[in-house]
């Protein structure tokens, strides 16, 4: 959610209300053309008071950044401008994403602003009608140069939420796990590493076994934005990643252990299809209106969520900070306010205050002054503080939030290489390696897990190269050894990793810049590509750093170990607490969802009872049912937690009112989160 709203005015239309002024007319940019960035995007623009303006976003560059450059002008006359509006007016009731079963090769963007709000509408292979009566009435009057095309392929309705790819078998979008060093995990029997022969790049085999060690929670989500148009200054998946991960890193902890978040960010056009495993959210310009994540699913469901937020505003950081933890699980603590004449009314949880029609309805049913009101939030009693009462700067989030996320991550360890990890031989003629991009495996128990592919670079010009099959011990990372020329050494690590562009690449020129560190006294210049690595990690020529060359005191020995100061590290032990809380949940019966319908599927705006049939197998369970509209996080009905046995049960759900459109009951329990939808005729 955004903390801040605007002051919103209702229109005075009600009988007896003082005289409105005049509503304010749409404003209007489109872009239109195919989804290739080596054909040019169309578009125009149409401002409040009537004046149009031509734009184009050329191919190449200029479809890669976005940039938008006007190539024209035109004023529609009366009639036309009537014909404009009203067609605008239909696209902002209709604000939806049109993706036809027919795939074609255009796409088409609108966004309308009436007054302080704004709804887009995209077409993905095809438009709406309301998009196409938009496009037609701009036709008229562009001139013949510039008019816009007009997919085929309409289709009347469509979700507004994005779109997602579901997970492939064993990978999560959000997932919660323990995370450990290499060293760490070398310390505690976890890990083995071995050679495939190769002195850089893909070079090591990576074998790990789960143990219930005490270790930091980490919590990882992928999170892919959608780009809703050509908008040059939305901030990179990387900047929005790194103030979420600001926000967060620091302040979670769960018995003394922190809880490092760990954002994987990536960009994506309209027209492209979601990557697997990512949680869809659309990105769009400050708009006014709240932040959204679709359900409260979580890490009880693995696969991802859509949803929408926006950037520009005051308080994004935090705010996007909050949404992230609801892809974790966690649940508002506020209720909604509209405020009147310096009092309070609590919006019902029917009403969803996020629906200008909705809220406005609610308001004059209950007779209140709706010339001027505000809605906003007010945490929960003892959430003044709590991220998820109030978005605010100075939050922190209560250990308790995190108790299910820390059961969660005890049944997943991610063992994780840094950059600059040395890694040395147990065969002392063969070559120690430095670890070259950043390494992550996950094991579960009693699930080892291998994995091919670790980059890393030999630090050793004199000796023979690694043997297919050699084993390597972990000494820890360069930037935390004494040594000479270690410092340089992580730093050209570091640098090399920032610059690998697919996994498991070789980056060009890194083996020769780690090896200016750790072979040579200082050539005054290598390649163009060696200089610029050199000379981004702050490495000087024609220096001899006088680098030492490392021995493990473990040579010979076929298992992977600890290596500090020249002797073996002590073996850490398991921890108690982890261990009982794996028992606890294996020992546990674990229900399973066999089954789940609700009926009918297809009601009127009059039903007010569904009935919720579902099938447990293994075990019992506590069950909730919630209701959902599509495209919205705030539940509109939730029941209270039933004991029900394994086998079939059905219960009456009884849901208020509900306006035409697509919704959802969502019954949650030990065993996950299943979802089965229904829509509302009217």
């Amino acid at each position: 959610m955004r903390r801040v709203l605007p002051v919103l005015a209702l229109l005075a239309v009600l009988a007896g209300a003082a005289p409105a002024l005049a509503a304010p007319q749409p404003e209007v940019r489109v872009f239109v053309g195919a989804k290739i960035p080596s054909e040019e995007l169309r578009g125009a623009r149409v401002n409040a008071a009537g004046k149009g303006v031509i734009v184009r976003v050329a191919p190449g560059k200029d479809r890669a950044s976005g940039k938008v450059q006007t190539v024209g002008t035109f004023t529609p006359n009366p009639a036309q401008l009537t014909a404009i509006r009203a067609a605008a007016k239909g696209v902002y009731a209709n604000a939806k994403v049109t993706v036809p079963k027919v795939r074609g090769e255009m796409y088409a963007a609108v966004t309308v602003k009436i007054g302080t709000k704004e709804r887009t509408a995209l077409g993905m292979h095809g438009i709406s009608p309301q998009m196409k009566a938009l496009l037609d009435a701009l036709n008229v009057v562009l001139p013949p140069a510039r008019q816009l095309p007009v997919p085929e392929g309409l289709v009347a309705t469509a979700a507004f939420s994005p779109p997602e790819a579901k997970c492939p078998a064993g990978e999560t979008a959000t997932t919660a796990s323990r995370e450990v060093s290499l060293k760490d995990a070398a310390k505690a029997g976890m890990v083995k590493l071995a050679s495939k022969g190769k002195i850089s790049g893909d070079g090591v085999k990576v074998e790990g076994t789960w143990k219930p060690i005490k270790a930091p929670v980490k919590l990882r989500f992928n999170i892919e934005f959608i780009d809703s148009g050509p908008n040059p200054g939305a901030p990179t998946p990387s900047a929005v990643a790194g103030a979420i991960e600001g926000q967060l890193n620091g302040k979670l902890k769960f018995k003394g252990q922190p809880v490092k978040v760990d954002v994987v960010a990536k960009r994506r056009s309209s027209t492209e299809a979601p990557t697997p495993c990512f949680h869809q959210i659309y990105f769009y310009p400050e708009r006014g209106v709240r932040d959204y994540v679709d359900g409260l699913d979580g890490l009880t469901n693995p696969q991802p969520q859509g949803g929408q937020w926006n950037y520009g505003g005051a308080n994004d950081a935090v705010s996007w900070a909050h949404e992230t933890m609801h892809l974790a699980g966690l649940d508002d603590q506020y209720r909604d306010f509209f405020q009147v004449g310096g009092k309070e009314y609590p919006v019902p949880s029917s009403v969803n205050s996020e629906d200008r029609e909705a809220l406005k309805k609610w308001a004059e049913s209950k007779g209140l002054d709706v010339n001027a009101g505000k809605l906003h939030s007010i945490p929960h009693k003892g959430h003044e503080n709590d991220l998820m009462g109030s978005a605010q700067a100075g939050f922190n989030v209560p250990e308790g939030a995190l108790a299910k996320i820390w059961a969660l991550s005890a049944k997943t360890v991610d063992i994780h290489g840094e950059p600059g990890d040395i890694l040395l031989n147990k065969n002392p003629a063969h070559q120690n390696l430095g670890v070259g991009a950043a390494f992550d495996m996950s094991v579960k128990p009693g699930k080892p897990a291998v994995k091919e592919g670790m980059v890393a670079y030999c630090i050793d010009l004199q000796d023979k190269g690694p043997a297919v099959g050699d084993v390597f011990d972990v000494l820890g990372n360069a930037a935390e050894r004494p040594e000479p020329g270690m410092a340089e050494l992580a730093r050209v690590l570091r640098h090399v990793d920032s610059l690998q562009q697919r996994l498991l690449e070789e980056v060009s020129g890194a083996q020769l810049a780690v090896w200016r560190v750790t072979n040579e006294s200082g050539a005054a210049s290598y390649s163009a590509t060696v200089d610029a690595i050199l000379a981004a990690a702050q490495v000087p020529p024609n220096v001899d750093f006088g680098t030492p060359h490392f021995e493990t005191p473990n040579p010979g020995v076929p298992e992977t170990t600890s290596i500090t100061n020249g002797a073996i590290d002590p073996t850490v032990g398991t921890d108690p607490a982890v261990a009982a809380e794996i028992e606890r949940q294996a020992v546990a019966p674990k229900p399973k969802l066999a089954r789940l319908a609700i009926g009918p599927r297809r009601i009127t705006s009059a039903t007010r009872v569904l009935t919720v049939t579902f099938e447990l197998s293994g075990a019992g369970d506590r069950v909730r049912a919630r209701v959902f509209q599509r495209g919205r996080r705030k539940a509109l009905r939730t029941t209270k937690l039933r004991t029900v046995e394994a086998g079939a049960t059905s219960f009456a759900l009884v849901v208020p009112k509900l306006s035409p459109g697509s919704y959802s009951v969502r019954l949650s329990g030990r065993f996950g989160q299943r979802t089965v939808r229904f829509t509302v005729s009217g």
